[in-house]
């Protein structure tokens, strides 16, 4: 990878495998602002932190391509538990949000077959009695 924006977009698609918006979310800035970073390939310091300090990415290899993507974490550290924790939790929390929107999408389909079935009824009410 050439520069800063393509390997940030490769966090972004491979590695993390969120879309604009959630991206957004984790670098705390505007869902907007996410094309504008990686296409002038430059970026505040502090939009690109969490991804050091939730995500152990390297950010000399962020920004300068040099060294591992990851920083390689202690793995008895207090850090690095917690760093496993939010990313279970994360995974957790995707599995839930894609039930909730199965749920949702369900459930639409549902109010929709029904509000079909009772306009189809009250059709046939006033045909007949015509």
């Amino acid at each position: 990878m050439k520069n800063f924006g393509e390997r940030l977009r490769y966090i972004q698609k491979e590695i993390l495998k969120v879309n604009d918006s959630e991206f957004a979310l984790i670098l705390g800035v505007q869902r907007t602002n996410i094309k504008k970073i990686i296409d002038t390939n430059s970026t505040n310091i502090k939009n690109i932190l969490p991804l050091k300090k939730i995500y152990n990415i390297n950010l000399n290899w962020l920004l300068d391509n040099e060294g591992e993507i990851f920083i390689t974490p202690d793995k008895d550290s207090e850090k690095s538990k917690y760093i496993t924790n939010l990313r279970q939790e994360n995974i957790i929390l995707k599995d839930a949000l894609s039930q909730v929107e199965n749920s949702i999408s369900k459930t639409k389909l549902a109010v929709f077959k029904a509000d079909s079935t009772i306009i189809s009824d009250m059709n046939k009410k006033t045909k007949n009695k015509e």
